[in-house]
Order: structure tokens, then C-alpha cells, then sequence
């Protein structure tokens, strides 16, 4: 049968001789412990052969004719460990390939899809009857906002659909973490004496521009309200402060507070004095002459008015001006702000992966350092030409009108009635008229600073202009900040410092994170305290064991105590 069997697997016949003497060799050779072993080797031999013929693998694998010693046989095992690791190299390299292939696939299909949705949108905003003037300077336009939208829209897909790697999804998360939780104390522990400013300006910062989470409902009201009250110039008041507290070396910043200025310039004092002046315009339209002129009093401007005006409008310039020159924005600038935060060293690994998450998703063409507020630049110029020009007319009016009346014929009193008002209106006109007076312009004063008709004058160049910076409006709606600014948001931690902003998707996430967080700790300190309170009632457990033992318990026990030293007693007995 054996013949039969080997003659059937067609073997060579020196094989199956070559393979008894070698075993004999090696069973010869052997030391005692492993005889047995190798003799069985030397028997199943030509069985594992013949089986090994029709699996090639397994013979390879299992090198039966290497047994010669122990010393082979934890050489094999080393060499099969050897292999499986291998093995399992080639299959994880087999499978990261198929999923970066995936990766690159998924990647290529949403950037199709985003340029498609680029492309449409570009036909849509394209006129067909409009000059080719007009689709020119759309498609400069377009050039400049597009790329920022679309590398935005990237990488919100790249994280909804976790396309990105294990090391960007770290840095992602990272930036969740670290916050600073309180802000600082009024008195420091290593100071002498207290900071009660640096203390109240980390608090209004971080009510007002927090950078980990949403502004509290109460805070964006009473900040609103602030600037948006004219009422005993409440909202000039704002501006400065606003202006003093804010970091005037940041970029976003900077634009920050010059739309927002601009925005609540143009609602303060255009829009709710616009109304004013229509309802008084229409009253004054209703009186009847008669000896006293019945417009005299429908002007809201005053000397304090036109002071803060200019005031305002200087700021603004002076902050575009910062904005232009000294300013640092970009992702190179946020990158830097992250890294501060987290305490970081520059030109780390970690360094290295805050700047990636810093510069997108491609992080291959990142903004420069510095953008001067692009789009901005176009409207702040706009407002210059609008206050040139609504001030320069308005004046020009002025001035035609006044030589139109001649006072020598006409009684002027009703122009000059506003000397009588109270001190604190007219310090503003009384220093003027003391430096045109000491300047050899004192004919100014009398034509200008104390004649109604002048501040009726600023008057209206206030609330023209006013109304003239509505596209300060349309700039500050978020999507057209982020875009046509090309400022990467920042804001303030409860410290007081200026860091990168977090988007609004990761401050819900961090408020989820921060729940669960919540959660956990309760949980921990319930079980703390249970196991606190078992500890506890274990090491009392022994003395107070018996106060807390039912009396016909201790009675059972004692009957059963003395019984068993009465049986105990009777044995003792017994035996003697």
C-alpha cells in the first residue's frame, strides 16, 4: 500500500532514501533530551513529504528537513514569527493603500463637485445684459473671494466625511482643549498691589469677543445698546472704549472695529436721525411763521455732537491706517497665536501640524502674513470721497444760503439763541473760539461757532454721511467678512489674550465635549464619596458591629456561646 501510495504522488525515489539517511544522521547526532522527538520526525517523514507535495506551501512553511537540533527548531519558529509579521506589513500596507486610494477618490469627487458649484455660482451672478465692463470686474471679484470660499468648503467636507489623517484630526481636536477656565484675579498672588484694570479689561474682552465660545445673549445686548444709543453721547463713549480695550497689532481686529464702528455710525446717527429729521421737518411744515422762525430748534447737533463726530471719524481712519501698516494677520499669524496658547515651542513637530490646520486643507498656497483688509480697502476709500463730499456741500450750502440773508435788513437774533445753553455744551465752542481768537480768527467766531445755521449745517453732513455707509453693512455679514476681508477670526480667552477663534461647529463641539466632561466628574465624585463612605463605615464597622445587632440576635449568640462551652466542658470531663 505504501508503495502504491508513493508511486501514485509520482516522488523520486533518491528523495524519499536521502530523507531516511538524513534523519538517521541527525537522530545520531542528537543530544539525549530530543532522540524521541527526531525518531518520530524520521518516521513521519515520508508521510509529511508525500502530504507535502500536494501543498507545496506547507512544506515550505514547516522546513522538515531543518530539524536537526533544538537549536534549528527555535530558529524555524523565529523565522515562521519572521514571516507572519510580514505577512501582516503587507496586508495593513495593502489596506492603508486602499484607503488612501479611497481617500484621493472621494477627495478628487469633492472638488469636482465644489468647482462645480463655484462655476454656477459665477454664471448666476453674470448679467447677460450687462456691459462686458461690469462682467470684467465681477470676475476680478470673483478671483479674489472664490478661493477662500472654496478652500473653506473643502475642508468642512474633508471633516464631515473624516477624510483627514489621524495627525490633522489630533491637531483638530487639540484645539478644543486648553482653555484657560478663570480670569484673572483683581489681586495677583505674586503682586504687591492689585490690577484692577488688566482684571476689568480680560473680562470685557472675553464678554465681548470670546474665542471659545458664543457672546451670553445679556452681553450682546448691552453691548449693542451701548453703541447704538446717541442719547448723552452713550455710543461715542462705546467707540472708545471699544477702540482703548481692543489689541490694535491684530489684524482681524482692526477691521473688527472699524465695520462695526461704521455700522453703528450709520444706524445711531443716520438712520434714527434720519427719521427724527423727516417727523420735525413735517411738524415745522405744519406751524405757522409768524414772527419767530419755527426750524430753529429742529436741530440735534451741538458743539459736544460735532466734537465726538470728529472725533469718531479720526479713530476709524487712525485704526485703517494700523490696519495698513502695522498690523499681522494670515494663517501664519493664527498658527503663531495657537501655538502661544497651547505653550508650544516654534519649529516642533506640534508647530508643524498647527500650521497645517492653519492653512486648510491643500496648506500648499497659504495667505500671506499680512492681507490690509482687501475688500476694505475699497470701502474705506468709498467713505473718504462720501465725507468729502457730504461735508463739502453741505458747507458750500452753508455758505450761499448765510450771504442770501442779510442780517443789516433782517432781525438774526433767532441764529444766535443757543449762547444761552448750559456750560457743559459749550466748552467744545469755547476752546475753538479761544484758538481761532489767539490765531487771528476771531471773525470765525462770530460767524460760524455762534450761529444756529452752522450746526444745522454739521447737522445734516452728520446724518448724509451717516446714511452713506451702508456698505459697511453688507461687509460686516459674516460670510462677507470672512471672505471679502480675508481676515482669519480671533477673539479673546478668559486671560485676557488674543488667540485663534474657534469656528462655530467647534464651539458646539467643545460645549458637547465640556457636558460629557460635566458629566464624568459627577459621576466620579459619586463614586468617590460611596466608596469614601464604605471605607469609611468598614473601619467603624467593627466596634459599632454589635450596637447594630437586633437583641435576639446578641441573645441567640450568647445561647449558642454557652452551649458550646458547655459541650466543650463536658468533653474536657469525658476525657480526664
Amino acid at each position: 500500500v505504501f508503495r502504491h501510495r508513493y508511486r501514485s504522488r509520482r516522488l523520486p525515489a533518491g528523495l524519499l532514501l536521502w530523507q531516511a539517511i538524513a534523519q538517521s544522521a541527525a537522530l545520531m547526532n542528537a543530544r539525549p533530551p530530543s532522540r524521541f522527538r527526531l525518531f518520530l520526525r524520521w518516521l513521519l517523514a515520508p508521510l509529511l513529504i508525500m502530504y507535502g507535495k500536494r501543498k507545496p506551501e506547507h512544506l515550505h512553511a514547516l522546513r522538515f528537513h531543518r530539524f536537526e537540533t533544538e537549536d534549528d527548531v527555535e530558529e524555524v519558529d523565529r523565522q515562521m514569527i519572521a514571516d507572519g509579521l510580514a505577512q501582516a506589513r503587507s496586508v495593513s500596507a495593502r489596506g492603508n493603500a486602499a484607503a488612501t486610494m479611497y481617500n484621493e477618490f472621494v477627495d478628487e469627487q469633492s472638488r469636482g463637485l465644489v468647482d462645480l458649484v463655484g462655476t454656477f455660482l459665477l454664471r448666476a451672478m453674470k448679467d447677460p445684459d450687462a456691459p462686458a465692463a461690469v462682467h470684467r470686474i465681477v470676475e476680478k471679484q470673483w478671483s479674489l473671494v472664490w478661493p477662500g470660499v472654496r478652500d473653506q468648503l473643502y475642508w468642512d467636507l474633508a471633516a464631515s466625511m473624516q477624510l483627514l489623517d489621524e495627525e490633522a484630526a489630533f491637531f483638530r481636536s487639540l484645539r478644543l482643549r486648553h482653555w484657560k477656565a478663570q480670569h484673572p484675579p483683581v489681586w495677583p498672588a505674586r503682586r504687591h498691589c492689585p490690577t484692577p484694570l488688566t482684571a476689568l479689561r480680560a473680562r470685557l474682552r472675553y464678554a465681548v469677543f470670546p474665542a471659545d465660545s458664543h457672546q451670553a445673549d445679556v452681553a450682546i445686548a448691552a453691548w449693542l445698546g451701548a453703541n447704538l444709543i446717541s442719547w448723552g453721547e452713550i455710543c461715542n463713549w462705546a467707540s472708545l472704549l471699544h477702540f482703548l480695550f481692543t489689541d490694535r497689532t491684530d489684524e482681524y481686529q482692526l477691521v473688527n472695529y472699524i465695520i462695526f464702528s461704521k455700522i453703528c455710525h450709520f444706524v445711531a446717527f443716520g438712520l434714527i436721525p434720519g427719521v427724527q429729521a423727516l417727523l420735525a421737518y413735517f411738524d415745522c411744515t405744519m406751524l405757522d411763521v409768524g414772527d419767530a422762525h419755527p426750524c430753529h430748534e429742529t436741530t440735534t447737533q451741538s458743539p459736544v455732537s460735532a466734537t465726538f463726530e470728529l472725533l469718531r471719524v479720526a479713530l476709524a481712519a487712525f485704526a485703517f491706517l494700523l490696519l495698513r501698516t502695522s498690523s499681522s494677520g494670515g494663517d501664519a499669524h493664527v498658527a503663531r497665536l495657537e501655538l502661544a496658547r497651547l505653550g508650544l515651542a516654534q519649529g516642533s513637530h506640534s508647530a508643524t501640524g498647527i500650521s497645517k490646520i492653519a492653512a486648510g486643507p491643500d496648506g500648499s498656497a497659504p495667505l500671506p502674513a499680512r492681507r490690509g483688509g482687501a475688500v476694505l480697502c475699497g470701502v474705506v476709500l468709498l467713505d473718504a470721497v462720501v465725507f468729502a463730499l457730504c461735508f463739502g456741500v453741505g458747507f458750500s450750502h452753508f455758505c450761499r444760503r448765510r450771504r442770501d440773508v442779510d442780517c443789516a435788513q433782517v432781525d438774526c437774533s433767532i441764529f444766535y439763541d443757543w449762547e444761552e445753553g448750559s456750560s457743559l455744551q459749550r466748552w467744545p465752542h469755547e476752546v475753538a473760539a479761544r484758538w481761532l481768537q489767539a490765531h487771528g480768527l476771531g471773525h470765525l467766531v462770530r460767524d460760524w461757532l455762534y450761529d444756529q445755521r452752522f450746526w444745522a449745517y454739521m447737522d445734516f453732513a452728520q446724518t448724509c454721511y451717516s446714511l452713506m455707509l451702508f456698505p459697511y453693512v453688507l461687509l460686516g455679514l459674516p460670510p462677507c467678512k470672512a471672505f471679502l476681508t480675508h481676515a482669519r477670526r480671533t477673539g479673546y480667552d478668559k486671560a485676557g489674550r488674543l488667540c485663534w477663534a474657534l469656528s462655530n461647529q467647534q464651539m458646539l463641539e467643545r460645549s458637547s465635549m465640556l457636558h460629557s466632561f460635566a458629566v464624568q466628574d459627577r459621576a466620579a465624585t459619586r463614586m468617590q464619596a460611596f466608596s469614601r463612605g464604605a471605607a469609611a463605615r468598614g473601619a467603624a464597622g467593627t466596634p459599632s458591629s454589635a450596637s447594630r445587632t437586633s437583641p435576639a440576635r446578641r441573645a441567640q449568640e450568647r445561647g449558642t456561646e454557652r452551649g458550646w462551652r458547655g459541650w466543650r466542658g463536658a468533653a474536657g470531663d469525658a476525657n480526664v
